[in-house]
């Protein structure tokens, strides 16, 4: 997750190349893939998605980018991209960020609550009650 005193440098850099307004959008997701063919267990795949996402308004034009690559230069030029447009407009105001809370989608039910073992069997169950119901299902 990146600091506070990176996300103020980073807004703040936006604003002195002409936003308006500035947002980043910090996202960390994990996918768990589990692929059958043929009734047999084909793949599971495991995916961490990692990056930030950022968003610019400069009078009526509005801009967003993305990186994976969370390193100070990546994310310099990404912001210096996506002001290349804008009509150079410098808002050179100091931002603080004050209460940062981090916000966490609520999950009722986590992937991690079922081993593999389990899923591959209700997939398999699932597979096999769909191929008792029809002929056509192959």
């Amino acid at each position: 997750m990146l600091k506070k005193e990176q996300l103020e440098s980073y807004l703040q850099k936006c604003l002195e190349l002409g936003a308006d307004f500035a947002e980043i959008y910090e996202e960390e997701s994990t996918t768990n893939t589990i692929t059958m063919q043929n009734s047999k267990i084909d793949s599971i795949k495991t995916n961490i998605s990692k990056g930030i996402g950022i968003r610019l308004t400069n009078n009526n034009d509005k801009v967003y980018g993305y990186t994976n690559h969370l390193d100070d230069l990546s994310i310099i030029s990404l912001i210096e991209n996506l002001t290349s447009n804008f009509k150079n407009n410098p808002n050179p105001k100091l931002i603080k960020l004050d209460n940062l809370t981090k916000y966490q989608d609520k999950v009722e039910i986590s992937h991690n609550a079922y081993s593999k073992e389990d899923k591959k069997n209700l997939l398999k169950t699932i597979d096999t009650s769909a191929r008792n119901k029809s002929d056509k299902i192959n």
